[in-house]
């Protein structure tokens, strides 16, 4: 079962061609890099964004130097395909971005903490 929201906690930063962006500052019709579907490194048109509030359970995951953050729903990269993040654990190799590319990491914590905010 997949969340309704599928969001990034606030205060995070999206990938896109011209540099980090606050997640709080994208929108519809902006550029940003994506990894999802298999792609490795795509430049996506943002189509829809969602602004709200999420009361739940909040998964970040840290690989190598990167920490991601995101409703347990979330999906993400995962060796061609894409998998939650209720779903990742120790040793699973993700794509994250470093600099100005994607590459592989190997997750190394996974936390879950109780989130009340924006999303």
């Amino acid at each position: 079962m997949r969340d309704p929201v599928q969001a990034g906690k606030a205060g995070g930063f999206v990938a896109t061609p011209g540099g980090p962006v606050p997640i709080e500052n994208i929108a519809v019709h902006q550029k940003i890099h994506s990894s999802c579907g298999g792609v490795i490194d795509e430049v996506a048109i943002v189509t829809r964004v969602f602004r709200g509030r999420w009361a739940g359970p909040m998964v970040s995951i840290c690989a190598g130097e990167a920490v991601l953050r995101g409703t347990p729903g979330h999906r993400l990269p995962v060796g061609g395909a894409e998998m939650a993040l209720r779903e990742v654990h120790p040793g699973v190799t993700v794509l994250v971005l470093v600099g100005d590319r994607f590459v592989q990491r190997a997750v190394d914590s996974v936390t879950i903490e109780q989130y009340d905010g924006p999303v």
